[in-house]
């Protein structure tokens, strides 16, 4: 077997790295730092750099992270990407659980960053987002329904006399 030379390392966005700075946060959230929750971080950590070559200052920083507790709300600030936002939550609910027991406080933290996250969505825009989306569907199956129906494409001699059969019954089920 050769050795295939291996891709070069990503940079990891800046949004991502405070990310898991937050997750190490939230493993402080009830004072202690769980055996669990910190073989989850190394599991973690290690992945990292192997994908994206982390660099010095940044494994200085998530070591000094897990020794020295920092507060999630000057790092909340830092993850200026929504998906990274939204990864926090869903990393750091891994987290609490990966000891099989979720304190309150870890419970307190994960709610506030559910409420934080919501209230930053423009639900106006989201529900435009929908429709516009939804719109778009439509019409892309409408224009595919009007081929099939003119051209008969895609249908073979059973489905297009099946077809034949249940228009003349006044049933269109391509409709």
């Amino acid at each position: 077997m050769t050795n295939l030379p291996r891709p070069p390392k990503q940079e990891m966005p800046d949004s991502q790295y405070q990310m898991w700075r937050g997750v190490i946060a939230i493993a402080h959230a009830d004072g202690k730092v769980q055996d669990e929750e910190r073989a989850y971080l190394k599991k973690v950590f290690q992945n990292l750099d192997r994908v994206y070559g982390l660099t010095m200052a940044q494994r200085t920083e998530l070591d000094d992270d897990m020794l020295n507790p920092k507060k999630l709300a000057d790092i909340l600030p830092k993850i200026t990407e929504p998906q990274f936002r939204g990864m926090l939550i869903h990393f750091g609910e891994v987290l609490v659980w990966s000891d099989n027991q979720v304190t309150a406080e870890e419970e307190d933290v994960i709610k506030k960053l559910y409420a934080g996250q919501m209230s930053t969505i423009d639900e106006q825009k989201l529900r435009a987002d929908v429709k516009a989306q939804l719109a778009a569907t439509k019409a892309e199956h409408d224009r595919e329904l009007e081929k099939i129906h003119a051209t008969g494409e895609r249908k073979s001699p059973v489905f297009r006399g099946f077809d034949r059969l249940l228009r003349k019954l006044g049933i269109d089920i391509l409709e």
